[in-house]
């Protein structure tokens, strides 16, 4: 278990470091885009995919929803990836996760 953890942790490290260079390529471009900006408003073009992609909708893209909310909600908060994650709450500071929330 503990290989096929640290297997998935560095392909989650690497994802994650691939988008952020992509992040940080972006920003610079639309820096450069600021500076060469003559003009009140600056606008600056984003791409999130294909025409194709466009034309298939959201439903296309990533799948229809599950209808069944309550199931749905129970594995996110219980069984998904980030169900055991400690974090604080902001309204009474208590450290829990989903999984104690749900």
């Amino acid at each position: 278990v503990d290989t096929a953890v640290e297997a998935c942790a560095r392909g989650v490290k690497r994802a994650v470091f691939e988008a952020q260079q992509l992040l940080r390529t972006a920003y610079r471009a639309m820096a450069k885009q600021r500076e060469n900006a003559n003009t009140k408003f600056v606008t600056f073009k984003m791409n999130a995919g294909t025409i194709d992609d466009f034309h298939c909708g959201l439903e296309g893209r990533i799948g229809f929803p599950n209808l069944d909310f309550r199931k749905t909600m129970e594995l996110e908060h219980c069984f998904k990836f980030g169900a055991d994650v400690k974090f604080t709450t902001s309204n009474y500071k208590l450290l829990t996760t989903p999984a104690n929330e749900w």
